[in-house]
């Protein structure tokens, strides 16, 4: 009988990958197009043709659309590699323990989410890369691991130390660079082409808690 004693990941299916063999796809599009510095500029009203389906959209919508569609945009190669290796490792260690429409759902909701953070918690002009939405999704994933039952249905049972330790280091490691951030930020990097949002790693973080809340309620 299976319990959630003994419970097992089910095999990852080929949705799982898709979904993001699809989010790579499109940053790599808009890198190759040279879009990224169509991202890079504020955006306030007159900026938009009269043409521009943008233009009659209130300034904050202009500005949230701006956020959203910069996660696709990287300011140089070297960002763009950055984050999708880390959206490879984050798929096949984490997302596919997971179905395909939980993988799609929370994607969604992490390129939704953090744009509306930037927009109002921690305003950013303008904001490009997928490292806040990698955030989110590495938090909610990481937090629903450590919240999965895997002795005699407990979460916080003393025997889910010796499976839940690697888990823990990573908390660690993610709260240390947190930490590191808020305490000397990294400011401009050579290496990606410009400043490094802090904004949206911090955002990211809050997103993915909001969304480990939200399944464990639902589910």
């Amino acid at each position: 009988m299976k319990t959630t004693g003994n419970y097992t990941a089910p095999p990852a299916s080929f949705g799982v990958y898709a979904v993001s063999i699809v989010l790579a796809i499109l940053c790599t599009l808009v890198w190759l197009a040279g879009w990224a510095g169509e991202f890079a500029s504020a955006l306030p009203t007159s900026d938009y043709t009269p043409a521009s389906p943008a233009a009659h959209l209130p300034p904050a919508a202009q500005h949230y659309l701006q956020l959203a569609l910069g996660q696709f945009a990287h300011l140089s190669s070297y960002h763009l590699l950055l984050n999708l290796t880390a959206l490879a490792l984050l798929t096949w260690g984490l997302a596919t323990h997971h179905s395909a429409r939980h993988w799609l759902l929370l994607s969604l909701f992490a390129l939704l989410a953090v744009p509306a953070y930037l927009l109002w918690t921690e305003p950013l002009q303008w904001y490009m890369g997928l490292s806040g939405a990698l955030h989110a999704q590495f938090t909610a994933l990481l937090g629903l691991e450590i919240l999965r039952p895997t002795h005699k249905g407990q979460c916080w049972h003393p025997q889910n130390a010796r499976t839940h330790w690697p888990l823990w280091v990573l908390v660690a490691g993610l709260g240390s660079k947190l930490a590191l951030e808020w305490l000397n930020p990294p400011g401009f990097s050579a290496a990606l082409g410009g400043m490094v949002a802090t904004q949206a790693h911090r955002g990211g973080v809050l997103v993915g808690l909001v969304w480990v809340g939200l399944f464990r309620r639902v589910g």
